[in-house]
């Protein structure tokens, strides 16, 4: 439950990184919940924890899942991206504008990206490797798109995704630990 969460303070925004890696290292998480992942150097980390099984809830500001996938900096939150040279006899077959195919680098940190548009629209990827190599073929990526429960059309909802002071936070959870209070 909530008792079993805390909450780190980032004072500067170019710490992010390295109290997400004191989250990981000395608070034994389980869940690591981020606000705005936006440089390599947090992309990294959070690959990093991902990859020792922590699961993982951030957001990265994007205009959806394809901008997140051709930018260079957070498309390894999504598996990267790579080009592969293929033979002319395959340019001719699939009809390509490339000898080049882009693919999939890695398993992606994240199974699930949830896009949040304008008017209580949300776009959800509830297999993140699958729509990205939709993307990077050209089939589209398969989202599902779904109303916030109570949007209408004239309701434009925002995520709060932090504190008001403009520096992110993370919220750790971790076994038998009572919530920290924040104002």
């Amino acid at each position: 439950g909530t008792r079993d969460v805390t909450r780190l303070e980032v004072d500067k925004r170019e710490d992010l990184a390295k109290v997400m890696l004191d989250a990981f290292t000395n608070h034994s998480v389980r869940v690591l919940v981020i606000d705005e992942i936006r440089d390599a150097k947090e992309v990294e980390v959070a690959k990093a924890i991902a990859n020792q099984g922590v699961v993982l809830i951030a957001t990265a500001h994007g205009t959806g899942l394809e901008q997140i996938v051709h930018n260079p900096n957070l498309n390894p939150l999504v598996g990267g991206k790579d080009s592969a040279p293929i033979s002319d006899a395959r340019v001719r077959e699939i009809n390509a504008r490339s000898k080049y195919l882009e693919q999939r680098k890695e398993r992606p940190p994240f199974e699930i990206v949830i896009e949040i548009q304008d008017g209580g629209k949300w776009r959800i990827h509830e297999d993140v490797a699958w729509a990205v190599d939709g993307i990077l073929s050209g089939h589209g990526d398969g989202g599902t798109d779904v109303r916030q429960p109570g949007a209408d059309d004239d309701d434009v909802s925002m995520a709060d995704t932090g504190g008001s002071s403009g520096t992110p936070s993370l919220e750790v959870l971790r076994p038998g630990v009572g919530k920290v209070p924040h104002g």
